[in-house]
């Protein structure tokens, strides 16, 4: 899949084959099937209750998007939806095309770590990604995206304390079509993505879609001149849907992504003065400070100055069987799922030219994920049963190499007889200096009972009503090391267990005033069961278990076709009341930094979302969303044998107070084959904290981005060349920062700056 060469030449060859498969596709093409999205969002078809209905039948709050509409706004990745849902926001602690963390409503977990799940559960073609590391997947041949908001503990139930994630591919069709794309961008960056979809029989149909991308990067390494932050991957699908007969059809697939990615492209933040103390914030921001050997990183805001050459290198498959059985009135349906992730990511912690922190983390996970049920539906009942069973193995390979710009020094000072000379307490700094290395093996074990009822009690109001009983069990190993040439020293091994068990419920409430009118109302409850700290931990009391955490809400909300179906308006209101959650900070302890994984305390959510789509005129569509959202503490206090740290009171990380998006799209004909589209859209988030102790060194005050895009084409859309811009008005921001203050630094991944690029698609 992969075009080998410069990127010039990749998109060169990309476009000469784009034209080649469109002089060629008259000769074979048959007439393609009617596209079955209609031309309203309220009737876009969405299964978040794991059967199909339109949107706006649907008593919950979900945000849902066309493949047509993310590809209009290049949204390319998991990580770059957070664009176009209110209250939606997704990080990425390492760096760009890595693990993302993904916070819905104020519900979500900053934690860097591979063995943990996050509350917000992802999905791709019904089957549960349990990997975090692979949950930050390309976007290629999609049919929509769904982010269905709030505790998801009946239907979906592991993990989806805050809701879930569903990406749906296009499945393969009766008819034969194709479809290409070439770009080229700021940045060296090009991608090239195709799709080809092939009836084989009457009952047998094959689809195949495959992208390559790759970017130098957008942050610029003085230390060599080389770029960082660039990414190099490749992801394929192929599909293959067997429909023996009218009532029964089989849809296997297999898909990859091989990840080939460059440095991070951390940026630096000193945090200290000469002589060692604290700079005031105003200096620290000014750029006038240093880290703990008085390295000040005099950089740009795109500049880093690392002296190792970080990389990310994945591989993940992940193979599927969704078999339905539609016997009428029931509907039998199975979903079998196998992930495989191995990734290694190196980095350069400190992102400085002394070798002071590198860290090296090393995944892989086996997940094996069956679902069985059933459905019944009639003119007044619609119900849905089923049985869920996971297990997963993962292991972990992680290295943390602290203040080996003092090596050097401490060994040739190091006490007569210590193995090799080495001194494991920087007797000159006061600092340690080691290497340690943590291997970790986590197995997991899920099996949930679920089930669903909506009844009609009269013609216009509907009563809701689910549980579902889950157990989990995970068993933990870890064994920690200190390394050095020639010798090793153990430090501990820890074999721990915990075991969870739990009912969720919902109940609810449907009123339709008026056809094309919904209000509902709805109480429902989340679980994620506990679990273990993977990270960097070099005292075996601080490797413990956390405990479930718990989640009720409590959620109203409307959805409104109004003025003969021009404006659609969707908004709810809701109220969460959060327990024990499982919260991930760094405690600055005086010597080493201590990640810390704990349950919390306790936290109340409020707030409001709305979303509009306006079409006043003949090609003009207007979109806009609105996130308000106030999370605070209730009760949040550090181990005092840590510092004894009092959060109470403060916001949950990574949840803006605000949050906007909107977009502007009109296309017009400008002769009797050819069109043109124009669209600008943008986004707002107020300040986002990315740490519980709310310092404002480790937040993002409130910024916009704009982008905007102008096409000419087929009316048909055959073919379209586009010319589009991202961060239109070049915005610096911060999309993530990571307290390394007993290092004397923070570590920040900058956002993108300003990109322009061109596109070609064709379609046959």
């Amino acid at each position: 899949m992969r075009i080998n060469g410069k990127s010039g030449e990749r998109f060169l060859a990309a476009t000469s084959l784009i034209a080649v498969m469109t002089l060629a596709a008259p000769a074979f093409a048959q007439t393609a099937e009617a596209d079955p999205e209609v031309a309203y969002d309220g009737d876009i078809v969405v299964t978040a209750q794991k059967r199909e209905q339109r949107l706006n039948d649907v008593g919950l709050s979900i945000s849902a998007v066309t493949g047509d509409t993310l590809r209009e706004r290049n949204v390319l990745d998991v990580a770059q939806l957070e664009q176009l849902a209110p209250n939606l926001s997704i990080a990425q602690p390492n760096g760009p095309g890595n693990q993302p963390a993904i916070s819905l409503r104020g519900v979500g977990l900053n934690d860097f770590n591979s063995n943990n799940n996050g509350p917000i559960a992802v999905y791709a073609d019904e089957v549960y990604r349990s990997s975090i590391v692979g949950q930050n997947f390309v976007l290629f041949d999609v049919n929509r995206v769904e982010v269905v908001k709030g505790p998801q503990g009946t239907l979906f139930g592991r993990n989806a304390t805050g809701g879930a994630v569903r990406v749906i591919s296009n499945r393969p069709e009766s008819a034969f079509s194709a479809f290409g794309s070439a770009s080229y961008a700021s940045f060296d960056t090009s991608r090239f993505d195709a799709t080809i979809n092939l009836p084989i029989s009457d009952n047998i149909a094959f689809r195949a879609a495959g992208v390559t991308t790759r970017s130098d990067g957008y942050i610029r390494n003085v230390a060599d001149g080389t770029r960082a932050a660039g990414y190099d991957y490749t992801s394929w699908r192929a599909q293959l849907l067997l429909e023996p007969s009218s009532s029964f059809d089989v849809l296997l697939s297999a898909e990859g992504a091989h990840v080939r990615n460059g440095a991070a492209g951390f940026t630096f933040q000193g945090l200290l003065d000469a002589t060692g103390a604290r700079c005031p914030n105003a200096a620290i921001l000014s750029g006038a400070c240093g880290n703990a050997l008085g390295y000040t990183g005099e950089n740009g805001f795109f500049e880093t100055n690392a002296n190792t050459i970080g990389s990310t290198r994945r591989d993940s498959y992940l193979l599927s069987g969704v078999a339905t059985l539609d016997l009428g009135s029931v509907t039998i349906t199975s979903v079998t799922g196998y992930e495989d992730v191995n990734s290694v990511k190196l980095e350069d912690t400190d992102s400085s030219p002394l070798s002071i922190l590198d860290v090296q983390f090393g995944v892989k996970s086996q997940t094996f994920s069956q679902e069985l049920r059933g459905s019944y539906t009639s003119d007044t009942t619609n119900a849905t049963f089923g049985a869920f069973y996971l297990t997963e193995n993962l292991v972990q390979d992680q290295t943390a190499d602290v203040f080996r710009e003092l090596r050097p020094l401490l060994i040739s000072i190091a006490p007569v007889g210590f193995p090799g000379g080495f001194n494991p307490t920087g007797a000159v700094t006061g600092a340690p200096t080691l290497f340690a290395r943590f291997n970790n093996d986590q197995d997991t074990e899920t099996f949930a009972l679920f089930g669903q009822v909506e009844q009609n009690l009269t013609e216009r109001l509907r009563l809701i009503g689910g549980l579902r009983y889950t157990n989990e069990r995970r068993d933990f190993l870890t064994i920690a090391t200190l390394e050095e040439p020639g010798f090793a020293v153990p430090l501990y091994t820890t074999p721990l267990r915990v075991r969870s068990s739990n009912v969720t419920f919902k109940a609810g409430l449907e009123f339709r005033p008026q056809d094309n009118q919904l209000l509902y109302a709805s109480v429902s409850t989340g679980f994620k069961s506990g679990g273990f700290n993977g990270g960097f931990l070099l005292d075996p009391a601080q490797v413990v278990p956390f405990r479930d955490e718990r989640l009720t809400a409590y959620e109203a909300g409307a959805k409104l076709t109004l003025f003969d179906r021009l404006l659609q308006f969707n908004a709810a209101a809701f109220y969460y009341d959060y327990s024990d959650i499982q919260v991930f900070s760094f405690i600055n302890s005086g010597n080493l930094p201590v990640t810390i994984l704990s349950n919390a305390g306790d936290a109340r959510i409020y707030g409001f979302e709305a979303e509009a789509t306006l079409r006043p005129a003949e090609g003009l569509s207007v979109n806009a969303s609105l996130g308000l959202i106030d999370t605070k503490f209730t009760r949040f206090t550090v181990d005092p044998t840590l510092g004894g740290a009092d959060f109470t009171g403060n916001r949950l990380a990574l949840a803006p107070a605000m949050s906007l998006s909107g977009s502007i799209s009109y296309e017009r004909p400008i002769s009797s084959n050819l069109s043109m589209r124009g669209s600008v859209d943008g986004s707002y988030q107020s300040r986002i904290f990315f740490d519980p102790s709310n310092d404002p060194l480790l937040s993002q005050p409130g910024y916009a981005l704009v982008n905007a895009s102008l096409s000419v084409g087929a009316q048909d859309d055959r073919w379209r060349l586009t010319g589009f811009a991202r961060n239109l008005f070049d915005r610096r921001y911060i999309s993530y920062a990571i307290d390394f203050s007993s290092f004397g630094f923070n570590q920040r991944v900058t956002g993108v700056p300003q990109q322009f690029g061109i596109q070609l698609d064709v379609r046959f």
